[in-house]
C-alpha cells in the first residue's frame, strides 16, 4: 500500500508534512478520494485562502517582546484593546511586516496580519464587517485608498523611516533588498518632543538621547536630512556630554581619555616645536618663556602649535600659499573677550569656514582663555577649556560625520592615531610619523616605554 503525504501550513508559515497510510486516512475521512493507484501523490500547495489564515501568528509575534506580552495579557483578561496598547500592537506587527516583506508589502500580507490579529483576539472582530477585520485592514477599490490600522501605521512609517539599498557586492550585483533599520514608535516620538521642550532633569535627558541614538544615526548617516534639520530634531545633541555619549556608542573600544592623556604629549610637542626651528612665537603672536608657564598654559600652547607643525597647506586662488594662521584659525581661533558671539556665529560663511573649530575667547593671554566653544551649524557649544573643547570637536566629527577641514587634517590625524588610537596608521601624513618617531626616541633616552 503506497504512503500518502498529507501537507499543513504550520503558524509561521511553512509547511509541515505528516506521513500516514492511506487506509487510515479512508478509515478516518471516508469522504476523501485518495488517489491510491499511482506511487506517490503531488504535493499541492493549499489554496491562497488557507495560505492567508496561517500566514502569520499574531500571539507568537507579541510573544517575542515584553510590550507584547503585556498587551496579549491585557487582551485576553479585559476583551478589549485600549488605544494605548492597540498602538502597541499595531506598531509590534507593522515592525515584523516590514522585517520580512519590506516598506512595501503586498495586500494579500497585510490582509493575512490583519486576518491573524481577529483570529488570536475574536475579541476583537467586527461582527457587522464582512471580514472581521476591516479595522486593521481593508484593501482599496474604484479609487479609495487602503485604511486600517496596520495600513495607516505602515503609511506613517514609510514617511518617517529611511530606507536605503544596502551596497551591493561583488558576490551579489542583482540585490535590491531594502533594509530598514529603525522604526519610529510612539515611545520614541514623546521622548523626542519631550526634550525639544525641557532641559532637564539631566538624567532624563540622558536616558531619552540614548534611547533616540539610532534615529539620529539614520538621519545623519543618510542624504535626506541636512545637519541644521538634526540639530532642529534633536536639540539636546549639542551639549557636550551628549555628542561624548553618542560617539560611545558609534565606538565602544575607542580610549576616551584625550584631557588625561594630553599633557603627556604637551612637553614633547613644545620641544619638538623648538628643534624644527618653528618661529610659533611670531606666527601666533605669543610672547611668552616656556619655562614659567603653568601646566594648563603649557597644554594649551601644545594645541595651538598642532596647526603649525601638522596643517596641510594649500594653493590660494592668487596661485601662493596659504598662511599658517589660517591653519591654527581653522583648528582654534582665539578672540578678545568682548567678542559678540551671536554676532560672530552670524557672520560665519559655512563655504569660506568649514565647521566645527574651537573659538577661545581672552583677556589678557591666548594661553589662558576665559571662555571655549566648540563652533558647530553657527551654534557655540560651550565648554570648560581649550583640552575638553578639542576632545568634543574631534568627536563632533564622527557624531555628525563631518569630515576634517583640509587646513588641519593633519591635525586631527594625529589626534586621531595618538591620543584615541581610531585610524590605520598607514593613513598618517610623514609629518605626523616623523614626531611619533621623536616620541619614540625621547622615551627610549628616557628609559620609558613609547607613548
Amino acid at each position: 500500500m503506497p504512503t500518502v503525504f498529507l501537507s499543513d501550513v504550520a503558524s509561521t508559515g511553512t509547511a509541515s508534512t505528516e506521513s500516514i497510510s492511506g487506509e487510515d486516512v479512508a478509515g478516518q475521512h471516508p469522504h476523501l478520494r485518495l488517489e491510491l493507484d499511482s506511487p506517490t501523490t503531488p504535493f499541492e500547495a493549499p489554496p491562497l485562502k488557507r495560505q492567508n489564515a496561517v500566514m502569520f501568528d499574531t500571539l507568537q509575534i507579541l510573544s517575542e517582546t515584553e510590550s507584547g506580552r503585556d498587551v496579549i495579557k491585557a487582551v485576553q483578561t479585559d476583551k478589549l484593546l485600549t488605544k494605548r496598547n492597540g498602538h502597541t500592537m499595531v506598531t509590534i506587527l507593522v515592525g515584523h511586516l516590514l522585517t520580512h516583506y519590506g516598506p512595501n508589502p503586498g495586500s494579500f500580507e497585510k490582509s493575512s496580519l490583519a486576518q491573524s490579529v481577529c483570529r488570536a483576539f475574536p475579541c476583537l472582530k467586527d461582527p457587522d464587517g464582512v471580514t472581521g477585520y476591516e479595522a486593521y485592514y481593508m484593501k482599496g477599490a474604484r479609487g479609495r485608498p487602503a485604511t486600517g490600522y496596520l495600513e495607516e501605521h505602515l503609511r506613517y512609517v514609510r514617511k518617517t523611516l529611511k530606507y536605503k539599498k544596502p551596497p551591493v557586492s561583488e558576490e551579489d550585483t542583482s540585490s535590491e533588498a531594502i533594509t530598514v533599520t529603525v522604526e519610529v514608535t510612539s515611545d520614541l516620538q514623546e521622548k523626542i518632543a519631550w526634550m525639544k521642550s525641557n532641559s532637564g532633569p539631566r538624567y532624563t535627558v540622558k536616558d531619552f538621547m540614548a534611547a533616540t541614538f539610532n534615529i539620529r544615526k539614520e538621519w545623519i548617516g543618510g542624504s535626506t536630512h541636512s545637519l541644521a534639520e538634526v540639530i532642529e530634531e534633536f536639540p539636546k545633541i549639542l551639549d557636550p556630554l551628549m555628542i561624548t555619549q553618542d560617539f560611545t556608542k558609534l565606538f565602544k573600544d575607542v580610549k576616551m581619555e584625550f584631557i588625561e592623556e594630553w599633557p603627556n604629549y604637551s612637553d614633547n610637542i613644545i620641544e619638538y616645536a623648538s628643534l624644527m626651528q618653528i618661529n610659533w612665537k611670531s606666527q601666533l603672536d605669543i610672547d611668552v618663556d616656556e619655562g614659567c608657564l603653568t601646566r594648563e598654559e603649557k597644554d594649551n600652547l601644545a594645541l595651538l602649535l598642532l596647526p603649525l607643525m601638522f596643517g596641510t597647506r594649500s594653493k590660494t586662488k592668487r596661485g601662493g600659499r596659504s598662511a599658517k594662521s589660517d591653519h591654527a584659525a581653522s583648528f582654534i581661533e582665539l578672540k578678545l573677550e568682548h567678542t559678540h558671539v551671536p554676532s560672530y556665529l552670524l557672520g560665519i560663511d559655512s563655504s569660506s569656514r568649514p565647521q566645527p573649530f574651537i573659538l577661545g575667547l581672552y583677556a589678557n593671554s591666548k594661553l589662558a582663555p576665559s571662555q571655549v566653544f566648540v563652533i558647530l551649524e553657527r551654534h557655540a557649544i560651550e565648554v570648560k577649556s581649550l583640552s575638553e573643547g578639542v576632545d568634543i570637536c574631534y568627536k563632533a566629527h564622527y557624531v555628525f560625520n563631518l569630515e576634517y577641514q583640509h587646513h588641519c587634517h593633519g591635525v586631527w590625524q594625529f589626534i586621531d592615531s595618538n591620543i584615541y588610537g581610531k585610524i590605520d596608521s598607514k593613513n598618517l601624513p610623514a609629518a605626523v610619523r616623523a614626531f611619533r618617531a621623536f616620541m619614540s626616541n625621547t622615551a627610549s633616552s628616557h628609559g620609558l616605554p613609547p607613548s
